[in-house]
């Protein structure tokens, strides 16, 4: 027994999304669950990373791969990680993309280090206010369970999200 045309102004009035015209990510629409082994190469999905700290879960209904994704309620910084280690078949060159859930209010620079054998190859900082899709770079990687994606939320400026990362073999 509820106006629909009332309670739809009202949401409009309190600038509630009803229908997302927002920005589409290469693998997939918003609101689209993409499952992890549909992608080319190793991905690890948010349940997959060792995390330490406090995740939540998301409600959101955005773009993701997997179930869901988890993020860091903008709080607790420097105390949430979370580190991916994939199960590579072979050795071989790999670019690794960081799967985020984009949005205003996510932080601009969220750490972020690649490893191998202990060793940091590379630290840069990412931006997941706007690409579903962050490469990190490519790597020569071997075969195994030696590399290692680590994220943080040390000194972040915004929500820090965690959807998964995919070790995707250049040829």
């Amino acid at each position: 027994q509820v106006n629909y045309e009332k309670l739809r102004a009202r949401l409009l009035a309190d600038k509630q999304v009803l229908a997302w015209t927002g920005p589409q990510s290469a693998a997939g629409p918003a609101g689209k669950l993409i499952a992890p082994q549909s992608l080319p190469g190793i991905v690890l999905d948010d349940a997959d990373a060792k995390r330490t700290g406090h995740w939540s879960e998301s409600a959101s209904i955005a773009w993701r791969v997997g179930r869901g994704y988890l993020h860091d309620s903008n709080t607790g910084k420097g105390e949430a990680t979370a580190v991916f280690t994939p199960n590579l078949p072979m050795a071989g060159d790999y670019e690794i993309i960081l799967l985020n859930v984009p949005n205003a209010n996510r932080a601009s620079n969220v750490p972020v280090t690649v490893s191998v054998a202990g060793q940091s190859v590379k630290s840069l900082k990412v931006n997941q206010k706007s690409l579903g899709e962050i490469s990190l770079g490519k790597y020569k990687l071997p075969a195994g369970t030696l590399t290692t994606v680590t994220v943080s939320n040390q000194d972040t400026d915004g929500h820090v999200i965690l959807d998964g990362v995919q070790f995707k073999p250049v040829r």
